[in-house]
């Protein structure tokens, strides 16, 4: 039996390499289709247009700060709300808020309303909130990343975000004393109550890490923007009740940033820019860092490269942030890229594939 040249087989060994890369490259290819279908959407609107929208969501009208209560404490407001854990029940939320909803409608009171009522504005824990809200300072991040060697990577995403139960019940309470102080006449401290809210809301909407935490901030604003507009009408101020209009329509917005941020793992660069761009609230830059790790570490066309170099550097300047909350989601998405590049080509395919998994069970 004849034995094949050397030439052939080298021929031979070549094709079968050709084939291996080809069909692997197809297979990156088709991976990567898949991880886009989950991951991100495609931007419908140019850069400049798209920055704009995220500039008008992330926006609060300066009106608002006149109601606020003024922060001159220098200290962190949650490591006061978030020390009321007895109050994290959402099964304790719902009546008040039906209460509330009540005595708006001007329906008539059962005594046990009354009687809750009562329970519910001489809670001790409401002039605890309102020291909360003269606080200059708002940052969880550190409550959210204590257990940060038993998450996962991106360590970053699955972060879990405190429970707000306790303080949604306890803006609303305050909400209902001042329901009541302006019933009985008492405006000033109405709006004290008042300011009180519109001060823990602005900070949890503005200063959150998370989408979610701060879409608990607009919901703390909305019911005491609602008992604004009736506090503006006590006054029988024409001026100041049609500033207070225009806060209940900016109130009621709701904002999708999901949706609007989701383009962003496919353009690092315009992330960057987010990221970096300190006029937007920190739950959209720290998303934005998201999105970033997100679009590096579970596309398939990583998987042979590693991150991108230059978006490598790009967080690592972010990492110089005077916030020192932002500055270390900064630090953490850097160690996620950092991991990413240490597990080597093999290790890099075997968390993409594992990843598009779990996106897909989860979805």
């Amino acid at each position: 039996m004849k034995l094949a040249s050397k030439t052939t087989i080298g021929i031979a060994t070549a094709i079968v390499l050709v084939v291996g890369v080809f069909g692997f490259a197809l297979y990156l290819r088709a991976l990567e289709r898949d991880i886009l279908s989950i991951i991100a959407r495609p931007a419908d609107e140019t850069l400049a247009d798209l920055l704009v929208k995220i500039r008008q969501a992330a926006n609060v009208p300066p009106d608002l700060s006149l109601f606020m209560l003024p922060r001159t404490e220098d200290g962190n407001a949650a490591s006061i709300i978030l020390q009321d854990e007895a109050g994290n029940d959402l099964a304790r939320l719902r009546a008040p808020e039906l209460l509330h909803q009540k005595l708006l409608d001007e329906n008539p009171l059962h005594p046990d309303e009354r009687a809750l009522w009562d329970e519910v504005v001489s809670d001790s824990m409401l002039e605890q909130y309102v020291a909360a809200a003269r606080q200059k300072h708002y940052a969880t991040l550190d409550i959210m990343m204590a257990d940060q060697e038993k998450l996962g990577e991106p360590k970053l995403m699955y972060a879990s975000a405190p429970n707000y139960s306790g303080i949604r019940i306890g803006a609303l309470g305050l909400t209902l004393r001042a329901h009541r102080h302006r019933l009985q006449g008492e405006l000033d401290q109405a709006a004290r109550d008042i300011g009180a809210v519109l001060s823990l809301g602005h900070h949890i909407l503005t200063k959150s890490p998370t989408i979610n935490e701060s879409k608990i901030g607009r919901m703390i604003l909305q019911p005491a923007l609602t008992e604004l507009a009736h506090y503006a009408d006590a006054r029988d101020d024409i001026a100041l009740a049609e500033k207070v209009s225009w806060l209940g329509l900016w109130g009621d917005r709701t904002v999708d940033f999901g949706q609007l941020l989701s383009p962003l793992p496919m353009m690092p660069d315009f992330a960057l820019r987010i990221a970096a761009d300190t006029s937007l609230w920190t739950a959209v830059r720290i998303q934005a860092l998201n999105m970033i790790a997100l679009g590096q570490v579970v596309r398939a066309k990583h998987v042979l490269s590693g991150a991108d170099d230059r978006v490598t550097r790009g967080v690592e300047e972010l990492v110089n942030s005077p916030d020192p909350q932002f500055a270390k989601a900064a630090q953490i998405t850097l160690g996620t890229l950092e991991w990413f590049d240490d597990l080597g080509p093999w290790g890099r395919l075997k968390f993409v594939r594992s990843s598009i998994q779990r996106m897909v069970a989860i979805r």
